[in-house]
């Protein structure tokens, strides 16, 4: 039996993040979300022990600075969700076009810093 629960979250032009469950196993996806003062509560009720979680890190905490407003949040705020959700295994995706390879692998080395089992998604990744 599949389960799907949908959860709305902050962005300018509205999103959702969606938790499905199937045969024990638990996939949260939250992308285009944007934390105001601290991370959203239902962001972590959400993943909470999910096996994956992919969460949209689109800058680093400095960059948040010129981008409210964008719909986006920080790897360090997606982290933090992982950390309090006691997420698995947590997937960071929906990249700054702007950041080079180089800057993305030295942000999945900081992000393994707190978070060992952290990892940027990459194009072509397949995650069984």
């Amino acid at each position: 039996m599949l389960e799907i629960v949908a959860s709305k979250h902050n962005h300018p032009a509205g999103a959702y993040g969606y938790r499905i469950v199937e045969e024990g196993k638990t996939l949260v996806y939250c992308t285009d979300v944007e934390y105001v003062d601290e991370v959203d509560r239902n962001v972590v009720t959400l993943s909470k022990n999910a096996d994956l979680l992919m969460h949209d890190a689109q800058y680093t905490q400095d960059e948040l600075k010129d981008k409210r407003g964008w719909g986006h949040c920080s790897w360090e705020q997606a982290v933090e969700i992982a950390e309090q959700a006691a997420v698995k295994k947590p997937a960071l995706f929906h990249h700054d076009p702007e950041h080079s390879d180089g800057f993305l692998y030295n942000m999945e080395k900081e992000c393994r810093k707190r978070f060992p089992d952290a990892f940027l998604a990459k194009e072509g990744e397949v995650i069984e």
